[in-house]
């Protein structure tokens, strides 16, 4: 069997724990699957340790260093050429047997669906089709779909996709009111609750301490300006510390959280943790006492592993996530200081804090449950 997995990274950590998250789950499976990689960002690394020399990227190492050397991917994006860089350099193939698309939050209004992005999205959806490829799309953020090209680009996942898999009854919601075929929709939460972190010299250093997970997409979608976003989090920061407890950044993606990090740092004299894997990411934040994040699975990741979470919010998913797991008083208003701080106290507390844990547990079983029963719904889909 052949199987191309779409849409990971190496730079966004929950990219990457969901490529994690499929490798397992086709390694314990299939174990001898050819998997291709397409991407921008190459997971070489965790392909050969998975699959050992029986995987294929989706662009040649000549061409990957190429790209490298010439910033073709720099200048394509501040061009807004990135969605014709993406389908000229990875063309749809021949002999793929599923495609996994783990791009996450992808489709709705949030984004830019121009003509250009749509033609190319329907090109190689369609090709893919023509050569027989299940095409599946993993639990994932969807909508709303109400601007024009959002809805355009609804009717060519309605149209090639085999399947849509919804990561919440909201995004579940935007896809039927869109018109796509019930038969094509299914329900499961996010599919890297099974996956465990892996204890590394940094989680051990901060055991018990607050882990704090910026975002840089609170700003590009105008949640907040940069500075009252820092200074709302120095001020959570400074509380947490007066209260008797260590604090420490983590950069759970690219430059811009980690500008971002080193920002709230500087503010506060606090550490930021950086450069490490997604498991490894993981680990740290299972070893935290508290965790307060803008990244969803930075939230996903503290959830899964029972520590208690914060979390500040750009869309309906993170709502939807805490929700899951039984939190859903846990979103943040960072414009409100007196209600977050509130909160924040709240699940310092020793007992609500152990409390929450055995909640976070409990409800952690039942999702990875849910997790393998997605896994055997895909594999069976026709």
């Amino acid at each position: 069997m052949v199987i191309q997995i779409d849409g990971a990274e190496s730079i966004n950590k929950g990219a990457q724990l969901m490529l994690v998250a499929v490798l397992q789950e086709i390694k314990g499976r299939y174990p001898d699957a050819t998997v291709v990689e397409y991407s921008k960002s190459p997971n070489e690394k965790l392909l050969r340790q998975y699959f050992g020399d029986n995987y294929r990227l989706a662009r040649s190492k000549f061409m990957q260093k190429l790209i490298t050397s010439l910033h073709v991917e720099k200048y394509a994006n501040f061009i807004e050429l990135k969605y014709w860089y993406r389908f000229t350099v990875f063309r749809a193939k021949k002999g793929v047997d599923v495609m996994l698309n783990i791009g996450g939050f992808q489709f709705g209004d949030q984004w830019k669906h121009n003509s250009d992005n749509i033609r190319l999205w329907q090109k190689y959806l369609g090709k893919l089709k023509s050569y027989g490829t299940k095409i599946v799309f993993m639990p994932q953020a969807f909508g709303p779909f109400e601007k024009p090209g959002s809805r355009e680009i609804l009717k060519v996942l309605g149209t090639y996709a085999d399947l849509l898999i919804a990561r919440d009854k909201q995004s579940y919601r935007y896809l039927a009111d869109g018109g796509i075929d019930p038969s094509k929709l299914a329900l499961y939460p996010d599919f890297t609750n099974p996956v465990k972190g892996v204890e590394t010299p940094q989680s051990q250093q901060h055991q018990g301490q607050v882990c704090i997970i910026p975002n840089n997409k609170m700003l590009k979608t105008d949640v907040m300006q940069e500075d009252a976003y820092v200074a709302a989090m120095a001020k959570v920061i400074k509380h947490i510390t007066e209260k008797g407890y260590q604090t420490f950044l983590l950069n759970h993606a690219g430059s811009g959280d980690l500008a971002l990090c080193n920002k709230m740092a500087a503010a506060q004299n606090i550490p930021v943790v950086k450069g490490l894997n997604a498991v490894q990411t993981k680990g740290v934040i299972a070893a935290s006492q508290m965790v307060i994040s803008s990244r969803f699975h930075g939230v996903a990741n503290a959830l899964s592993s029972s520590v208690p979470c914060l979390a500040s919010s750009w869309s309906h998913k993170y709502q939807k996530l805490l929700e899951e797991f039984g939190q859903g008083n846990c979103l943040v208003d960072l414009t409100d200081m007196e209600g977050t701080l509130a909160k924040v106290d709240r699940l310092l507390d020793p007992e609500t804090n152990a409390n929450t844990r055995n909640t976070l547990k409990e409800k952690t079983q039942m999702l990875v449950a849910k997790n393998q029963e997605m896994w055997n719904f895909v594999w069976n889909f026709n």
